[in-house]
């Protein structure tokens, strides 16, 4: 029972992340169209998302390898970095600050990133006679997180709701790391 418990934590770590992820491209028409936001100017930040994130995991890789790095610390470090990069987002849309949206989106994408390197070395460390499997878990809470944001994310951009949609994304971050907190006994 205790491998089980472990395994659903292990996948439920990016849950915040990849929901957050998906509920950005959703409102992008309404960023556009209520923060006077350009397509352009968009796909700068969207790009700031995911660019931020080209090289970074190869050096959280090399450091994850070393034996004398604490992977609970650097767990928790980085998924409050995701809650951090999404607080300074829907600040940025709240003060329609659009270089503090960039900067938001940095962080959260360096952050997102890395912990995805994070738990794809817990799962090889921890499940070795069933990788497969264990990958395929977190592979399907991935997905149902992705399907959370942008379920969420349509009725909350219709409504007009932009700061409060982007307040679900921190929340859905803030909730990885209470997961993490309350389960840091299982690995």
């Amino acid at each position: 029972m205790m491998l089980d418990l472990s395994l659903v934590f292990v996948s439920l770590l990016m849950f915040g992340c990849h929901c957050a992820k998906a509920m950005l491209p959703i409102f992008a028409v309404y960023l556009i169209k209520y923060q006077s936001w350009s397509p352009s100017g968009y796909a700068v930040m969207l790009s700031s998302l995911y660019c931020s994130s080209a090289v970074l995991p190869l050096f959280v890789g090399m450091t994850v390898d070393k034996e004398q790095l604490d992977k609970r610390a650097l767990l928790v470090g980085l998924l409050t970095c995701t809650v951090v990069g999404q607080a300074l987002f829907a600040l940025s849309l709240h003060m329609d600050w659009y270089g503090l949206s960039i900067g938001a989106q940095c962080v959260f994408g360096l952050a997102a990133s890395s912990l995805v390197v994070v738990q794809r070395t817990i799962i090889a460390a921890k499940f070795k006679g069933q990788h497969a499997f264990a990958l395929g878990c977190a592979m399907s809470a991935s997905n149902l997180a992705k399907i959370c944001g942008k379920a969420a994310a349509a009725p909350l951009a219709v409504s007009g709701y932009i700061v409060g949609g982007n307040i679900y994304r921190l929340i859905a971050c803030a909730l990885s790391v209470l997961v993490r907190c309350l389960t840091c006994r299982f690995y």
